[in-house]
């Protein structure tokens, strides 16, 4: 259950993470096509992190690698938004 939850809350964020970086690092302008790729690009990272997450031995270590991971992408996002 434990490992459910890591994957579910910081696969989220992780996901919402890994797709403002590609926003904010895309050479392109934001128009509709990058726009929906963005959108579209959530849902597939969100399930691969969703049922990587059982391959952690522990819990701590589920939410440990995925908390700092997702707080690395959100750093990263914050950065390149000067």
């Amino acid at each position: 259950m434990g490992k459910a939850s890591a994957g579910l809350v910081l696969g989220y964020l992780l996901a919402i993470g890994v797709s403002g970086i590609l926003s904010r690092l895309s050479p392109f302008p934001p128009d509709m096509a990058s726009v929906q790729l963005n959108m579209w690009l959530i849902a597939p990272v969100w399930l691969v992190v969703l049922s990587a997450c059982f391959l952690f031995r522990t819990v701590l270590q589920a939410w440990l690698w995925l908390g700092s991971l997702s707080a690395v992408c959100f750093l990263i996002i914050t950065v390149a938004g000067l």
